[in-house]
């Protein structure tokens, strides 16, 4: 009878050693996805950001004076980095201001930045925003 129950515990430990191998290979590759998964989330956050730096230089852009034409512009933030930002300004619309006010001599413009911010992996987000620029009659094209 001591062969047969030897054998057997032998087959137990050797079942429980195989799942404990399962659980931690599957653990391990849980681990390896959450960091992954943070690095792309990181990624998205920087293209984000980069985006939102676009539209902030765009809208310093149209206040300068006088302000510039349309226009699409590219920035590489940090030299050697893969990290950029895509910058377009276009004037949608100019519309006359009611009347009686400034006696026409202003006019209203109409903008839309868009800008598109890259980082590694793919990561890429894309905001758009609206400017309205009350600008003098001889400045406007």
């Amino acid at each position: 009878m001591h062969p047969r129950a030897e054998g057997f515990a032998v087959l137990v430990i050797l079942a429980l050693l195989a799942v404990i191998g399962l659980y931690t290979a599957a653990t391990l590759q849980n681990s390896l996805f959450g960091n992954v998964l943070a690095g792309t989330r990181i990624f998205q956050q920087r293209a984000f950001q980069l985006a939102d730096l676009g539209i902030e230089g765009g809208m310093a852009d149209l206040a300068a004076t006088p302000a510039p034409a349309d226009y699409t512009r590219e920035w590489q933030p940090v030299a050697g980095s893969s990290d950029r930002f895509i910058v377009e300004v276009h004037t949608t619309a100019e519309d006359p201001l009611p009347a009686g006010f400034s006696a026409g001599r202003f006019v209203s413009r109409r903008f839309e930045i868009t800008s598109t911010g890259s980082a590694p992996r793919g990561a890429r987000s894309i905001q758009v925003q609206g400017v309205v620029r009350v600008v003098p009659v001889a400045a406007a094209p």
